[in-house]
């Protein structure tokens, strides 16, 4: 495998309902949104914990043909959920399935 994978995750100050539509503060489980950003293909994860739903969304290479960036991931995130982020977390791997290695090769911890 070549090049880096990143998780991205943001933990949220709350727990939703994508069936209900209704938010409100987290009790036990928090949602979170995530991006998870391979050299071949991106994905932007979105959990809602009333539900126990998670929503999947493959995204598009830029038009230059090069995956999203992590810069792009955070701020997508930080512009739709700014103010109900508790955590944002940065993992980035070499190989996610190495299992002995399974040590990230960055980690980022922001709380806000």
């Amino acid at each position: 495998m070549t090049g880096l994978f990143t998780l991205i995750i943001a933990i949220l100050t709350v727990e939703s309902s994508y069936i209900q539509n209704l938010e409100r503060p987290a009790g036990k489980v928090p949602d979170t949104v995530q991006f998870w950003i391979t050299p071949e293909v991106q994905w932007r994860i979105k959990t809602y914990s009333i539900d126990h739903d998670i929503h999947t969304y493959k995204l598009q290479n830029k038009k230059d043909g090069n995956p999203i960036s992590d810069d792009f991931a955070i701020n997508n995130i930080k512009k739709g959920y700014e103010d109900i982020i508790a955590s944002l977390i940065v993992l980035k791997f070499h190989d996610p399935k190495d299992n002995f290695q399974y040590r990230p090769y960055q980690a980022t911890l922001s709380s806000y």
